[in-house]
């Protein structure tokens, strides 16, 4: 993988820890609104 390629990978992973530890501690709702956004995804397609 290329140095650019395991930032963004990253990041993701991060992301995704972030996303099972509110699954776990505030419930599936509360997480899937925070991370399962298009406006987040738009956000990320931008920086791209």
């Amino acid at each position: 993988m290329k140095k650019s390629e395991l930032e963004v990978a990253s990041e993701l992973i991060a992301d995704a820890g972030d996303a099972v530890e509110m699954l776990l501690t505030k419930g599936i709702e509360a997480a899937m609104n925070k991370y399962n956004r298009r406006e987040r995804q738009q956000d990320e397609a931008a920086e791209s």
